[in-house]
């Protein structure tokens, strides 16, 4: 995890160096049109998974890759929808052996997205939404194989980032985004388990990639 996080950096600095020049010779795009984008990065858990249990140990973090298709409605605002598929890391306490689980988180919803300053080659952007969230944690001994499977409403996420115009289709750039969901249902080995619910987070960094169609 810590190998993870400390390769960020790295990016982020190199992206807000190329700043300035990106900034003097922005692209133009059509203001209103279809837009794709992918993003990546690390997700780091946080609050409680359920009962007395902290999202941290059930699942630690996750190594996330979203798809979003929206439309912009003119060149400051988008309204769309994201799908993001999330591979579990770390030790997970939810199954015994847990060293050797394996696991995946899924949430999908619907986002609206703020673009500051699109006329220029470097556009801040701030967004929100809300959706719904799951995933499986599973775990064999070599006879048997265990799963943990949960679900929930995301009650919100906020975002915010940063987009580079590179070219009049492409735009690249850094993102921080921060959800907030509860889980509403767990089982395990597709028999409910009886649990008090609790709210957990993920914060998630990496780089997101626009295509403007």
């Amino acid at each position: 995890m810590e190998k993870s996080l400390s390769k960020w950096p790295c990016v982020l600095v190199a992206v807000a160096v190329a700043t300035p020049a990106f900034a003097r010779h922005a692209p133009t795009q059509e203001e209103s049109g279809f837009t794709l984008a992918l993003r990546t990065g690390y997700g780091a858990s946080m609050g409680t998974f359920a009962g007395t249990m902290d999202m941290s140990d059930a699942i630690p973090g996750q190594l996330p890759l979203l798809l979003e298709a929206g439309y912009r409605i003119n060149e400051n605002i988008l309204a769309g929808a994201y799908l993001e598929y999330g591979v579990a890391t770390g030790t997970t306490k939810l199954l015994q052996g847990g060293s050797d689980a394996s696991g995946h988180t899924l949430r999908f919803g619907v986002e609206g997205i703020y673009h500051f300053m699109p006329e220029l080659g470097f556009s801040p952007w701030a967004g929100a939404g809300f959706g719904y969230e799951g995933g499986s944690v599973s775990a064999s001994n070599g006879f048997v194989e265990n799963e943990v499977s949960f679900s929930g409403f995301e009650y919100l996420n906020l975002q915010v980032g940063a987009d580079f115009h590179l070219a009049r289709s492409f735009d690249l750039g850094p993102y921080l985004a921060l959800s907030v969901a509860s889980y509403s249902s767990i089982s395990e080995d597709n028999v409910d388990r009886s649990f008090s619910s609790g709210t957990h987070e993920w914060l998630r960094i990496g780089v997101k990639g626009t295509f403007n169609l």
